[in-house]
């Protein structure tokens, strides 16, 4: 198969990806509300090493399970970033109504 074949087919995945990291983001935002609600630390070190753990039992290659798991920090890191800007606003809609 050609060059352009594949291409074609990372792009649909490609696709496939951005649906789904906003979906997880959305969820994400979802679990912040949440967090804030119940004020627990935006971090969850224990369910990050769940995480981890179900990563790498579902890794069956062709990256390494370190590989995909730096990927997955990076995605858990923007997700985490998230979470915070909206902690954040919602400080200071919460300040400027005090005000």
């Amino acid at each position: 198969m050609s060059i352009t074949y594949w291409r074609k087919q990372i792009d649909e995945i490609d696709r496939t990806l951005v649906s789904l990291i906003s979906a997880r983001a959305r969820c994400a935002r979802k679990i912040g509300s949440l967090k804030r609600e119940q004020q627990l630390p935006i971090v969850d070190a224990a369910r990050e090493a769940e995480v981890q753990k179900r990563i790498e039992a579902l890794n069956s290659g062709p990256l390494s399970t370190d590989a995909l798991w730096r990927i997955f920090e990076r995605v858990i890191d923007e997700m985490r970033l998230l979470q915070e800007d909206a902690l954040k606003y919602n400080q200071e809609q919460t300040k400027a109504r005090q005000s």
